[in-house]
């Protein structure tokens, strides 16, 4: 049997409205052998109906229906166990690729010889606008510029990229379950400091990531959602220093940031899963002095000290956002 030459990688979650468009703006690709592995995690709507008919029109795709919901995590985990192909890539169920964008990933993997291939990306708005977001003109053939590409806000999506199978035969990846939220964060970084790739970019779009504002909470915070992001941020965090300390300032003012962010809006810092003491550390005034400046951490503390205030302004930090259109 010839091995695909890419496999694409969906997790699939009540996605009915989203995932033909998905699946097709895949199939539609111009490379010559592609598989698609559709992993639905228990869907409660027609997923798994759509994902049955086009797998019975279209031999190409692979369907897993998993017998109870793990979360995408665990969902990516059994799709690249699945996976055929000779390349990796991974699309959400309610984005889609830009036309002739696969085959740009894997011409340039073929030519560069490189792990992983990063493209740029467009961000859809609901009025059907893009923005195109560019990760090429930041990276270099050293993981190391990837690595502090993330720890500098740059993003850390699997999509977007392609990946040689010789990464997921050759490491494994934690996959925890129904971390739902920042789980790319955790398979790339691990993939960065262990695997070590060679990177090569591709200057285009190779994804394209629909905005949706009507399903995104904007001022009632989700302290679920925000409790698996920083399960994801100490995991992150606690590896990397576990491991080198070349990043260890990146490092210390990336989680930083994201830290007085979230007392902000009032969540328990100190009750999600991976914190410890040198996370308590971050949390002194003089080490927010030092990460983040004078007013951050006066802002900081003053969240801590007075609720109300953080609440206050974690709403301004929304309206803001929102009149700015992000």
């Amino acid at each position: 049997m010839t091995r695909p030459d890419v496999s694409v990688i969906i997790p699939v979650y009540n996605a009915a409205k989203y995932i033909e468009k998905c699946i097709d703006s895949i199939l539609s690709q111009p490379v010559e052998n592609i598989e698609v592995v559709a992993v639905n995690d228990c869907s409660a709507d027609d997923s798994a109906a759509v994902l049955e008919r086009m797998a019975s029109a279209d031999p190409r795709i692979k369907v897993i229906n998993k017998e109870r919901n793990e979360g995408s995590m665990m969902a990516r985990h059994t799709g690249y166990n699945a996976a055929e192909g000779r390349y990796f890539a991974f699309v959400d169920a309610d984005d889609y690729l830009p036309d002739g964008a696969l085959k740009k990933l894997l011409d340039k993997a073929v030519e560069s010889k490189a792990d992983i291939v990063a493209g740029d990306f467009d961000l859809i708005k609901p009025d059907g606008s893009a923005v195109r977001k560019t990760r090429h003109d930041h990276l270099t053939d050293n993981p190391d510029s990837y690595m502090r590409f993330i720890l500098t806000g740059g993003g850390n999506a699997l999509w977007g990229s392609l990946f040689s199978r010789r990464l997921f035969d050759e490491y494994e990846y934690p996959a925890i379950m129904h971390q739902g939220f920042a789980d790319d964060r955790i398979v790339l970084t691990t993939m960065l400091v262990k695997a070590r790739p060679s990177i090569a970019v591709l200057a285009d779009a190779a994804y394209c990531y629909v905005v949706n504002y009507e399903s995104m909470t904007r001022e009632n915070f989700d302290f679920v959602k925000e409790r698996k992001v920083l399960t994801a941020l100490y995991f992150c965090y606690n590896l990397l220093n576990g491991l080198t300390d070349k990043f260890r300032a990146e490092n210390d003012a990336f989680l930083s940031r994201y830290i007085s962010l979230y007392i902000e809006r009032g969540h328990p810092v100190r009750e999600v899963p991976g914190y410890n003491d040198d996370i308590e550390r971050l949390l002194s005034f003089a080490s927010l002095k030092q990460t983040l400046g004078l007013r951050l951490a006066f802002h900081t503390r003053m969240c801590e000290s007075l609720p109300l205030y953080g609440r206050m302004c974690a709403s301004a930090r929304v309206k803001i956002r929102r009149w700015l259109g992000k």
